[in-house]
């Protein structure tokens, strides 16, 4: 019995020296200056979360890999050697109304084209009407009323139209994601289009303005939604108003702190000798939003 009461001490002992521990001293620390500890973290959240104002996001290409990998090597010998070939490449598919090879929608086409081919840092535009630079528009429109005649006309009609539609590709100078080729895109789709005329741009860099912009326009209310998702679960665990809200503004708060640090080591290009890594100067926006919605469903 004696032994049992000894155990017994020795063990309320010891659970009394882990109570009386760093994380215990430190938690008194904090309930005892509230206000000044809860400021000054809150200080250090916002200064680390700085670097994520100018965050550049993109989609991941060649760019990521390391300057010594094959697949990266050779992009960058094919982008300087062979710049006049074009750096990027947009692929319009436009529905015509009716037969895109008939004379009407073959004018109109022509039209198109050439409001492209206008446009600075375009090297080249394929199409039915710039298969050979010598022909004009009439002998286009004569050559594709009977492309059978011609077994060279007929190959191109078969690969650039398809009923009422056809494919135009645009060679650009600009490389992918640039501003430049951006600012192209943008140009092709503020262009006037012929009447009946319904062209859409596409590419790698088309998509992720697309995907961007998209998620532009949903992520605000994907993430109300998840507010008031966790609102709620935590309003009906605890019984509490401001504990939920406490509990949503600090995660994201620290949350914003790890995209500031993401921005500044990866993006900006800080920690690269000791992180071995080489910065493409932005971080990819997919993952971006994946580690949010996670880390912020796990921190709750």
């Amino acid at each position: 019995y004696m032994l049992i009461q000894a155990l017994m001490r020795k063990r309320r002992a010891a659970s009394m020296g882990e109570a009386r521990g760093g994380w215990y001293r430190l938690s008194q620390a904090v309930m005892r200056f509230p206000v000044p500890v809860a400021l000054g973290v809150l200080g250090v959240l916002v200064l680390l979360g700085t670097p994520f104002l100018h965050a550049s996001f993109t989609t991941p290409d060649v760019q990521v890999l390391p300057a010594g990998q094959e697949a990266r090597a050779a992009a960058d010998w094919l982008a300087q050697d062979f710049a006049q070939h074009g750096a990027s490449e947009l692929v319009i598919a436009i529905r015509t109304p009716g037969d895109a090879l008939s004379s009407n929608n073959l004018a109109s086409l022509d039209s198109y084209v050439r409001q492209i081919e206008a446009m600075p840092g375009v090297v080249e535009v394929q199409s039915l009407v710039t298969v050979d630079p010598s022909l004009t528009l009439a002998q286009y429109q004569q050559l594709y009323a009977n492309p059978s005649a011609n077994p060279q006309i007929a190959a191109v009609a078969a690969q650039l139209a398809n009923g009422d539609a056809t494919r135009v590709t645009v060679e650009l100078q600009s490389a992918e994601f640039s501003a430049a080729t951006e600012d192209t895109v943008k140009q092709i789709r503020a262009l006037s289009v012929p009447a009946g005329f319904v062209p859409l741009v596409g590419g790698e860099t088309p998509y992720q303005m697309d995907l961007f912009a998209n998620l532009r326009a949903t992520l605000p209310y994907a993430l109300l939604l998840m507010a008031l998702t966790i609102f709620v679960l935590l309003f009906l665990m605890t019984g509490s108003v401001v504990m939920p809200l406490k509990a949503i503004v600090l995660n994201t708060l620290s949350l914003t702190a790890t995209f500031g640090a993401l921005v500044w080591i990866f993006q900006d290009g800080h920690l690269e000798n000791l992180l071995n890594f080489q910065s493409n100067g932005n971080i990819d926006g997919t993952q971006t939003i994946l580690i949010f919605a996670l880390a912020f469903g796990l921190s709750m």
